[in-house]
């Protein structure tokens, strides 16, 4: 019987290996030697290629190590300078803390008792109004309590000298008294004030001691004003109340203060004139023998012969 092998002519081999490869050799040549390949083709594709952008961080930008691309605050050019602030934000550098209750509380009840000891009924109403919120509070609420108490005797002091006033025929002192009372909420004085003042209404010369409470009023307004605000409520008490004694006195103490205003705003632009002196105004440049130049005498400015140098 024939083997099935017999008669099977088999390809000669060479003793070297490496002259006949075998599938896997070839496979791991191809391997290894292929993505080099891709890589150096990109990379002479590249270095044809021109950069579209030379902008820092792309394509075509170097950034030089020591280069800083901004200088603001924070960043990584920026400097804080010293003593200069950030931020206002409330807890923040700059920022302030806001005052606590109690800080509130006293700076609202120490007013109250300014004005109440002025015999500001206004001031000290508006005051009380402040310290109202405080009520809830328990180790507020007895002194709230208090401080509404006081204003409401107050007021019906005030009121029982308005009413003898207006019996004495004192027209102007009880009718602002009774303005007074009346713009004030929250008591039983409000609503008697305004029943007087009906009664007053009715008696001789009235109109005219209103016209001088309102000049008053607006006089008062111009208390705590700057000098020009003051003044131009003095003109408007002189122009609408010339006939009133507080007209007449507005009328004359804004001539004054015109005056006066007008030697300030004299004074002001002659220091800014040659030879006047003014240490507010910066200096506009260090150029030697300009204003904010140093040394004539100690440095010379010119080595041109003949000159100072």
């Amino acid at each position: 019987m024939r083997h099935p092998f017999d008669g099977i002519i088999f390809p000669e081999r060479d003793e070297n290996p490496k002259a006949n490869p075998s599938r896997r050799d070839v496979l791991r040549l191809a391997g290894s030697v292929g993505p080099a390949l891709v890589v150096a083709g990109l990379a002479g594709r590249a270095a044809g290629q021109q950069a579209t952008t030379l902008a820092v961080g792309e394509e075509g930008g170097k950034r030089p190590p020591s280069r800083r691309t901004t200088k603001a605050i924070g960043e990584e050019g920026g400097r804080v300078p010293p003593g200069r602030i950030t931020t206002m934000a409330v807890g923040e550098e700059g920022g302030k803390v806001p005052p606590s209750r109690k800080t509130l509380f006293q700076k609202s009840h120490q007013a109250f008792e300014a004005t109440l000891k002025d015999c500001d009924i206004e001031g000290a109403a508006k005051h009380l109004r402040k310290l109202t919120s405080f009520a809830r509070m328990k180790q507020y609420k007895s002194k709230v309590a208090d401080a509404r108490k006081r204003l409401g005797e107050k007021l019906a002091d005030v009121l029982v000298r308005a009413d003898a006033d207006l019996k004495e025929g004192k027209l102007v002192e009880a009718v602002k008294a009774y303005r007074a009372l009346s713009r004030i909420g929250g008591f039983p004085e409000q609503n008697k004030a305004r029943k007087k003042q009906l009664v007053a209404a009715k008696l001789d010369g009235y109109k005219q001691a209103l016209r001088e409470v309102l000049a008053q009023e607006k006089y008062d307004a111009a208390d705590g004003k700057t000098p020009k605000q003051r003044l131009a409520i003095l003109l408007q008490v002189a122009s609408l109340y010339p006939d009133t004694p507080t007209g007449k006195k507005a009328a004359e103490e804004a001539k004054k203060l015109a005056a006066i205003i007008r030697i300030r705003t004299d004074t002001t632009e002659a220091l800014g004139e040659k030879g006047g002196k003014n240490p507010s105004l910066r200096k506009t440049t260090k150029a030697i023998g300009e204003e904010g130049g140093k040394g004539g005498r100690l440095r010379a400015t010119t080595m041109a012969v003949g000159e100072e140098g």
